[in-house]
């Protein structure tokens, strides 16, 4: 018999992938302004200190930049965010190494990539 390992899904981390996938579909970019703590926990059905969590942890992955009194914002795009992002591509066999490395710019011969 071959059984399937139960995994466990903390709420937040719910809260973390609905994130997550509405970066990736373009719903959400850098920049946008996100609803209030208050606002999100009714628009997810959870309680505050669920979304506080999700927040946190959005925002050590460098997803969210967290401005106190001001609100919570999506974080502009860098490099680590793209690696971050390559990597969640290749886990989830959306595109091949191949297919990553093609997206990067082509040097010309006999000019150096590096500065």
């Amino acid at each position: 018999m071959n059984f399937n390992e139960i995994k466990k899904n903390r709420v937040y981390e719910q809260v973390i992938e609905q994130v997550k996938y509405l970066l990736e579909i373009g719903q959400l970019r850098a920049g946008d302004k996100l609803p209030s703590e208050r606002e999100l926990a009714v628009l997810f059905n959870v309680s505050r200190s669920v979304i506080r969590e999700a927040m946190t942890v959005l925002k050590a992955s460098g997803v969210l930049n967290i401005r106190p009194g001001i609100g919570v914002f999506i974080a502009a795009d860098d490099e680590s965010s793209l690696v971050r992002r390559m990597d969640r591509a290749l886990k989830k066999d959306v595109a091949s190494l191949q297919e990553l490395l093609e997206v990067r710019p082509r040097v010309p011969s006999g000019v150096s990539s590096c500065s």
